[in-house]
């Protein structure tokens, strides 16, 4: 936590005296319960859960936090750059709620993690302004404004449909301080699921195809190269179209492999049979404000309209001067290379 050593061990003492007292968190002295309200209120959501998970037994109980503190340890070292509380809140799923675990990281594996995580959250209350809004919250055309009745059974038949999909247990957890919304958990719950010896696939992407889908999306050039232009060729329309729609939900999830997956596509849009289009439908769906500024420099002069037409869509919607001047570079290269045709 963020709590400086000079302070944790008084803390740690005031805590201590309370519980022998039979006193609570609530009477910590008032400049602590200010200043680590959040640490607090996390600690005070947490117990309960650990209590009865864990059946109350203090050894299980401690070997939680120790594990816990390990792995905020491992973590930090291998760059997963996320917030103590967050870690604990992942390492809590994984160890008192393993098969809503198994959920996530299947989602994961999937490409919906952001969408469901969103679902998950909006159900349990902690919905934030942040959130995209749904098509419901969309100001409607004058003169099509659906009735008010209509409009609310929708949105109560949406959330009936969003409950259903989520245990109890899930939503108990989802309810954890702090929200999950916007974070980048995939490294985290990709050694999480390594612990476990938890594979991540695609149930969704054929057998037939996912050694493919992790060679071209793998950071080793000679994985990447190990799938040949005569591969991509020989692909049945069918399987270009699977393979490039797993590619665009993986990195939709995942930002920080687009540039490796926006490669893929690309390169399938030149060697697949209508891989230009299914490629220009995957991007098309990539939310513009995650966009990095190198990705439009992946794209080849020689590379189809559809592609292009992407592009111009990115750079109607982007509010990145660095997007949008990348996607001028390549236009303008474009646009020299055909000239001299």
């Amino acid at each position: 936590m963020r709590i400086p050593p000079e302070d944790l061990d008084v803390v740690i003492e005031q805590c201590g005296s309370l519980r022998r007292s039979g006193k609570g968190l609530d009477d910590l002295p008032d400049q602590y319960a200010a200043e680590y309200a959040d640490e607090i209120s996390f600690a005070a959501r947490l117990t309960p859960l650990l209590y009865e998970k864990l059946h109350g037994n203090p050894r299980r109980i401690k070997r939680f936090l120790n594990d816990l503190r390990v792995r905020q340890s491992v973590a930090s070292r291998r760059g997963i750059e996320l917030d103590a509380s967050i870690v604990a809140k992942l390492m809590a799923l994984e160890q008192l709620f393993q098969e809503e675990f198994g959920h996530v990281i299947e989602w994961l594996a999937t490409g919906t993690l952001r969408q469901r995580l969103s679902e998950l959250e909006d159900v349990a209350g902690r919905a934030t302004a942040a959130q995209p809004k749904s098509s419901d919250d969309v100001p409607s055309v004058a003169g099509d404004k659906a009735p008010a009745s209509k409009t609310q059974a929708k949105k109560d038949s949406k959330a009936e449909d969003a409950n259903a999909r989520f245990s109890e247990a899930m939503l108990r957890w989802a309810k954890l301080p702090p929200s999950l919304l916007g974070l980048e958990l995939a490294p985290y719950l990709y050694l999480a699921a390594s612990f476990k010896g938890q594979a991540l696939l695609d149930q969704g992407l054929p057998e037939r195809l996912r050694d493919v889908a992790s060679n071209l999306l793998s950071s080793s050039r000679a994985d990447r190269q190990a799938v040949t232009d005569a591969d991509l060729t020989a692909l049945p329309t069918v399987d270009a179209e699977e393979l490039i729609s797993h590619l665009g939900r993986l990195i939709r999830d995942q930002p920080a492999r687009q540039k490796f997956g926006v490669t893929a596509m690309l390169r399938m849009s030149r060697f697949c049979r209508d891989g230009a289009g299914y490629a220009a439908k995957a991007l098309a769906t990539l939310p513009v404000e995650e966009i990095d500024f190198g990705t439009p420099l992946l794209v080849s002069p020689t590379d189809d309209d559809a592609i292009y037409k992407v592009l111009a869509f990115w750079k109607a919607k982007a509010t990145s001067h660095q997007l949008k001047e990348a996607i001028k570079t390549v236009e303008s290269s474009r646009k020299a290379t055909h000239g001299n045709e």
